[in-house]
């Protein structure tokens, strides 16, 4: 996979993971709602750290 897809999956899990969590924290499900923020942050903190380091190689 090249290195922009990579990015954009990593962008569409993370929304996608926000999008769960929300769904979940209204429904009253804290635990999996609070997992499924701290994944899509983390998806989200790993795609902003690669494009950051791709910008700065250049």
């Amino acid at each position: 996979m090249k290195a922009r897809g990579k990015q954009e999956f990593h962008i569409i899990i993370s929304l996608v993971l926000f999008f769960l969590a929300f769904t979940y924290l209204e429904s009253g499900a804290w635990i999996r709602g609070g997992i499924s923020i701290l994944a899509g942050g983390g998806f989200l903190m790993i795609t902003i750290a690669e494009i950051k380091r791709k910008k700065s190689r250049k």
